[in-house]
């Protein structure tokens, strides 16, 4: 039975390749019966391929429908893909304290417009706000997402006691707004990579990781940057939002007029020599200030300065003192208007008094009431001072002179009675400085709320940073230049 179905069906297929032969050779003007059986053969395997390039089509939608109802038949349980990790979920509470966490990291006065625990494999959170916090103004749209990313990557590590990072999705990153979403499936995911693949790409961001290094120029043309006001320098980076972010918040003062004098108070080895004179490029780099620099030390880091007519060392530092004190006097009493803003930077305050104790103790405290009226009304007259010691004692200054200093720089460990003494304990109820490392710094700063903590940049080449100063110094006029001017506010500099 089974020999005799066997050849019944290859004499069908033989005689259906004939006949589908024959009519090739006579409808599609085949020129013989080989030539038909032939033709017919390629159209065979064509029709075949077609048929299962559909077939392929249709299965590769339809298949994981059906694996995902067949594993789910069989197991019993949701198919991997689609399960959701409600442990990322979110409560009512929990979202309201991610909002309150991103209050000033930047936004200012942050909302929750919008929040979704749960659609299409993941959580979607809508939050508005007023705008950023004024020391975040200046953040591009990328640094507000690498902030805000940050700021929710602690706070899921916190409430969910792990060191596991979250995958989010930013879908809007302004100043006023961040909408994100957090898959919570594989699913998820996938239906986030279709929303997010069409998205613009932010701007890489600059922001440079430690170790913070910042690079000089010799020579510049002088100009502010935009929104910058005239005479303004920075003092370092905020401390904690660049070790918790990355981000580089300068912190500004306007020296003219307003921020005249500093007081830079650190131990040897703090940093606050070397930041000291990035501040002095800043100055002579804009071209906005006259700096004059008694250095009684005469360290080898001022070595390329040696030669300047604005720079003085050793026992010439006294004289250097003096001469800008005469100048002041001048100016005040002949109400002469200064060119420009005037700076007479001491390096080592202590070291240069106790040297002038030695030589006759009336020169000491000649130099102490000639610095303290300097710092008392040289503000009105556009001259500053910025004056650098060890331990800022009392014993160093004349009566009330030292609360003349309108901005105040630690640099380093404070000591408790420094603490204090510098006025931060009043502001702080704890010393931060314990741990600070160089170039780290308490600032405080007349008419700013608190005081800040600082990050002032290491820099790469300090060399090129002291040949840039002693470029501009040897351009600026002398100090007995300077005083050769009329009265009645003309000035005749040359």
């Amino acid at each position: 039975m089974i020999d005799f179905t066997i050849f019944i069906a290859c004499v069908g297929s033989l005689w259906f390749l004939g006949g589908a032969a024959c009519y090739l050779l006579k409808i599609n003007g085949a020129d013989s019966w080989p030539e038909g059986l032939k033709e017919f053969t390629v159209y065979l395997i064509k029709g075949s391929i077609f048929i299962f390039r559909s077939s392929w089509k249709a299965l590769k939608i339809v298949l994981p429908f059906l694996g995902r109802s067949v594993y789910e038949e069989i197991s019993g349980t949701p198919y991997p893909d689609t399960v959701i990790n409600t442990s990322l979920i979110f409560s009512n509470e929990e979202m309201l304290g991610l909002v309150k966490s991103l209050d000033g990291h930047p936004y200012d006065t942050p909302s929750l417009e919008n929040y979704i625990p749960e659609y299409r494999g993941a959580m979607w959170i809508d939050v508005s706000a007023v705008g950023l916090v004024p020391k975040y103004k200046g953040l591009t749209n990328r640094q507000i997402q690498e902030m805000a990313e940050k700021v929710i990557q602690n706070f899921f590590m916190e409430t969910r006691s792990t060191k596991k990072k979250v995958e989010i999705r930013f879908l809007v990153v302004t100043s006023t707004r961040l909408y994100f979403a957090v898959p919570l499936s594989v699913d998820g995911k996938r239906y986030l990579d279709k929303q997010t693949e069409a998205l613009p790409a932010l701007p890489a961001s600059e922001m440079k990781q430690e170790p913070l290094t910042e690079a000089v120029m010799a020579e510049s043309p002088g100009l502010s940057m935009a929104g910058e006001a005239p005479g303004t320098i920075n003092l370092g980076y905020l401390l904690s939002d660049y070790t918790e972010y990355g981000m580089k918040i300068p912190l500004p003062i306007t020296m003219p007029k307003k921020t005249c004098n500093i007081l830079i108070a650190g131990k040897s080895g703090s940093g606050k020599s070397l930041s000291a004179r990035w501040y002095l490029w800043q100055m002579v780099h804009k071209r906005e200030s006259y700096v004059f620099i008694a250095d009684y030390k005469g360290g080898e880091e001022y070595e390329m300065l040696e030669g300047s007519p604005s720079y003085a060392s050793g026992e010439a530092a006294i004289q250097m003192i003096e001469a800008f004190y005469a100048l002041f006097t001048k100016m005040r009493n002949r109400h002469l208007k200064s060119p420009r803003h005037l700076v007479l930077y001491i390096e080592e305050w202590l070291g240069l008094l106790t040297y002038a104790e030695t030589k006759d103790k009336k020169l000491k405290n000649s130099l102490m009431a000639k610095v303290g009226e300097i710092l008392s009304v040289g503000r009105g007259l556009d001259l500053g001072v910025i004056l650098t010691v060890q331990r800022a004692d009392a014993s160093l200054f004349c009566s009330g002179s030292r609360e003349q200093f309108q901005c105040i720089l630690s640099f380093g460990r404070c000591s408790k009675e420094q603490f204090s003494m510098l006025g931060f304990s009043s502001e702080m109820e704890n010393n931060p400085t314990a741990g600070y490392q160089p170039g780290q710094a308490l600032a405080l700063i007349d008419g700013q709320d608190s005081v800040q903590e600082i990050l002032v940049p290491w820099i790469n080449d300090k060399a090129e940073m002291c040949r840039a100063i002693r470029s501009r110094l040897d351009v600026q006029p002398d100090i007995r230049g300077l005083g050769r001017a009329d009265a009645g506010g003309r000035s005749t500099e040359q």
